[in-house]
């Protein structure tokens, strides 16, 4: 596909997109090189370097230049399971934090038996023999 805009093709250089520094490098870095290979990359996956942002001016650079990268064909679902992996990994983070939490009361409740055992002058432990046995 060419583009009329500009006049370039697939195989220019992606410098002359006029892209950020960082979108340049995280490009280059995930090997491409041309507009042709950034059209292939398959974005729809996580990137190093590419977060969102940088990935809306890549695709903004690439359609001022006359292209649609294929991964705004499928863009509302790759949001959603984006957004599906990103809540994931959120109730991960809040269920080891509740789980550090319960533990962490658990052995302050521990601990206060033991203090208030010791301030009653008892072992902290049952010494009662129950009823009918010896």
């Amino acid at each position: 596909m060419r583009s009329r805009a500009k006049g370039i093709g697939q195989e220019v250089s992606i410098e002359e997109l006029g892209l950020s520094v960082r979108a340049r490098n995280a490009l280059h870095a995930s090997g491409c090189q041309t507009v042709g290979d950034t059209l292939r990359l398959d974005l729809n996956r996580n990137v190093r370097g590419l977060g969102r942002k940088t990935r809306d001016e890549i695709f903004s650079a690439l359609e001022r230049a006359g292209f649609r990268h294929p991964a705004l064909e499928g863009e509302p679902l790759s949001e959603i399971r984006s957004l599906e992996r990103s809540l994931a990994r959120f109730q991960g983070r809040v269920n080891s934090a509740l789980g550090a939490v319960a533990k962490e009361i658990h052995l302050l409740k521990e601990r206060l038996r033991k203090e208030e055992a010791g301030a009653n002058g008892h072992s902290g432990y049952n010494t009662k023999i129950p009823h009918g046995r010896t």
